[in-house]
């Protein structure tokens, strides 16, 4: 397995930019910069509607990663 960390320098990414915002999610997703790929974690229970939305507020491809809860990246 290649952890995010040491498997991020074996793709091309010129430029990166991490950016934190504070405030209703719509409103955030709706101001922040525009990227090529953002990465969002989904709840056990997605609101699918809140994800549509985010796709065309964010302007970029989403990717919506869910956790089965049976992982540890402790173990």
């Amino acid at each position: 397995m290649v952890w995010w960390g040491s498997g991020s320098g074996l793709c091309a990414r010129p430029r990166r930019q991490l950016t934190l915002t504070q405030g209703e999610i719509e409103q955030c997703l709706a101001n922040a910069p525009q990227s090529d790929l953002d990465i969002f974690a989904l709840p056990h229970e997605p609101d699918l509607s809140l994800v549509q939305r985010s796709v065309e507020l964010t302007r970029s491809a989403c990717l919506f990663l869910g956790d089965s809860g049976n992982e540890s990246a402790l173990a």
